[in-house]
């Protein structure tokens, strides 16, 4: 947990030559940093993304010419040009026009195919950064005998899971939380009942149960806790 990204991925260095391409990064045309900003990162992305690739007995065609390093000069002159530098603009706004923009599409299309790759990137660390946060939150003292298929399953329902805003949708949610619950003919028995015939419990008991839990418990207790029972 205390690792470092650098520890963690090992192409964060890779990652981090997408930078060149935010809009908010590229100096001012007057400033004598803008000739040669972005230029050894975007080279050394040129050097992964310019090859042709071989994997699993396919071959991939590359994907960036040999223009891509004029076409960010273009892309630098542009982000003052039209007013996206400094904050004139978002970087995620910029990035939705450059690749929604016919014209841009066509001006700067090796520009694009990296902006793609960049969201591409991100979005699969980001989901293993977020791995780390969720599961100090599920895997707590009085759960840390907890097994790992269990931990990963209640990870994954609780970041893909249904938000308690939606509530028609949670309702439906509960009713199928119900129906398995009652499915089970009968339950394991507690020490306390060791003997006796097992119970059954009745689908009222269990919905008024876990409607209790969702109107006391903090909201995020409160998701955790439904997520239990699936």
């Amino acid at each position: 947990m205390g690792q470092s990204l650098k520890d963690r991925f090992v192409d964060i260095n890779e990652l981090s030559r997408f930078d060149v391409l935010h809009p908010s990064r590229v100096p001012k045309p007057d400033k004598p940093t803008f000739g040669d900003f972005g230029v050894q990162q975007v080279s050394g992305l040129l050097e992964i993304y310019r090859k042709d690739i071989e994997r699993g007995g396919q071959r991939y065609p590359a994907l960036l010419s040999d223009s891509t390093l004029a076409q960010y000069e273009v892309y630098k002159t542009l982000v003052w040009d039209r007013g996206w530098g400094g904050g004139g603009k978002s970087d995620e706004d910029v990035y939705e026009d450059l690749i929604m923009d016919d014209s841009l599409c066509k001006l700067l299309p090796d520009l694009v195919i990296l902006i793609e790759i960049e969201g591409v990137q991100w979005l699969e660390s980001a989901t293993c950064e977020r791995g780390y946060s969720l599961c100090t939150q599920i895997l707590t003292a009085q759960r840390f005998s907890m097994g790992d298929s269990l931990l990963a399953c209640l990870m994954m329902i609780c970041s893909n899971g249904l938000s308690l805003d939606q509530k028609e949708e949670m309702e439906k949610f509960l009713l199928a939380v119900v129906a398995r619950f009652k499915a089970f003919k009968k339950r394991a028995p507690s020490n306390s009942f060791v003997g006796k015939q097992p119970q059954r419990a009745s689908a009222s008991t269990a919905k008024s149960f876990v409607c209790l839990s969702f109107r006391v418990w903090r909201p995020r207790a409160r998701s955790i806790c439904i997520r239990n029972y699936i």
